[in-house]
C-alpha cells in the first residue's frame, strides 16, 4: 500500500480533516434537496455542529476560496448559484466536455466574480466525477493556470486528473482511502474517485490554516 507523504500521514486520525470529509459527503448527499429549507445535519456528524442548515455547512465548506477574496457577501451569492444551477441542470449529466463547457460559460456569465474555483465547485456538485479547479490540485498535477482561458484550463485539468487517477499511484491512493473508510459506507457511497484524488492534494493544505 502507498505510504502517504509527510504532510498527509493519515486519512482519519486528524479530526479537522475528517470533519471536512464528513461535511463534503453531507453536501453531495443532500444536494438534490437544497431548494428545501428544513435540511439539518444528520446525527452521525459532530454533535456540536447539529442544527446547521445546508446553506451554513455549504458556506463553511467553501469558506476558504471565498474569504480569500475578502468578500463575505459572496458566500450567500455562491450558495444561491448552487440552488439555481441545481434547478436549471438537474437532468444534465455533463457527460461530454462540450456539455461541461456550456455550463461553465453559463456560470461565469452569472457569477459576480471571475473565479475558476467557485465555478468548478458548482460543476462538481452537478457531477462529482468532475474535478474542482483549486490551486492545490493544479499544483499537484503540475498545471500552470497563468494566461490560460478557463475552459482550456478546465479541459486540461480533466485530462490530467483522469490520467492520474488511473495511474498506479492514483489507484494506490484511491485504495488507501477506501480501505481507511471500509466500514463507513455512508462516506464511500458519496465520494467519487475524482474527489478522493482532490482530497489527497487539497486536505494537507488545512495544516497551513
Amino acid at each position: 500500500m502507498l505510504k502517504m507523504n509527510r504532510y498527509f500521514p493519515d486519512w482519519v486520525n486528524e479530526r479537522k480533516k475528517l470533519q471536512e470529509i464528513h461535511d463534503y459527503r453531507y453536501l453531495i448527499k443532500r444536494f438534490p434537496d437544497i431548494d428545501k429549507t428544513n435540511i439539518n445535519l444528520p446525527d452521525e456528524l459532530d454533535p456540536r455542529r447539529k442544527n446547521r442548515s445546508y446553506a451554513t455547512i455549504c458556506n463553511s465548506y467553501f469558506r476558504n476560496s471565498v474569504l480569500a477574496m475578502h468578500d463575505n457577501s459572496l458566500l450567500e451569492q455562491h450558495y444561491n448559484l448552487l440552488v439555481e444551477y441545481k434547478k436549471l441542470y438537474k437532468n444534465t449529466q455533463l457527460d461530454t466536455f462540450d456539455d461541461v463547457k456550456k455550463v461553465l460559460k453559463d456560470i461565469l456569465k452569472i457569477m459576480p466574480i471571475n473565479s475558476p474555483h467557485l465555478a468548478s465547485q458548482i460543476l462538481h456538485m452537478l457531477n462529482n466525477n468532475l474535478p474542482i479547479c483549486s490551486r492545490p490540485i493544479l499544483t499537484g498535477l503540475h498545471i500552470s493556470p497563468n494566461n490560460i482561458e478557463l475552459c482550456s484550463l478546465y479541459e486540461d485539468l480533466n485530462i490530467k486528473i483522469n490520467e492520474f487517477l488511473t495511474s498506479d499511484k492514483g489507484q494506490d491512493i484511491i485504495k488507501d482511502f477506501k480501505d481507511s473508510f471500509n466500514n463507513d459506507r455512508h462516506i464511500l457511497d458519496y465520494i467519487s474517485d475524482t474527489k478522493i484524488i482532490d482530497f489527497y492534494f487539497w486536505l494537507p493544505t488545512l495544516d497551513a490554516e
